[in-house]
């Protein structure tokens, strides 16, 4: 969930990054844990564990900025994002 809410875009977030979570993060970015079935989200090739660090150009600082830019993205529109998976940084195209 993206705080306590899931939004449209189909992923779930918290803002603690696991202990586990490579020191590079500096504790930003938005954990993603859970995708729903069929959501942008899954269709953007986010997985749970994924640290979203990065959309459209603004930095992810936790779930509350994620949240925050998803509630001003027209919905439809298509961005740019990084993420993190195994400590590897990843791009995709998210839309809202």
């Amino acid at each position: 969930m993206i705080g306590r809410l899931e939004g449209s875009e189909g992923w779930g977030t918290e803002t603690n990054l696991p202990s586990f979570q490579p020191s590079f993060f500096e504790n930003k970015g938005a954990f993603v844990r859970k995708v729903r079935s069929g959501s942008p989200a899954q269709r953007a090739g986010l997985r749970k564990g994924d640290v979203i660090t990065e959309i459209g150009n603004q930095s992810i600082l936790d779930a509350a900025t994620l949240v925050d830019l998803s509630k001003r993205t027209t919905p439809g529109q298509k961005v740019r994002g990084q993420f993190v998976r195994g400590g590897r940084m990843q791009e995709t195209a998210v839309a809202f």
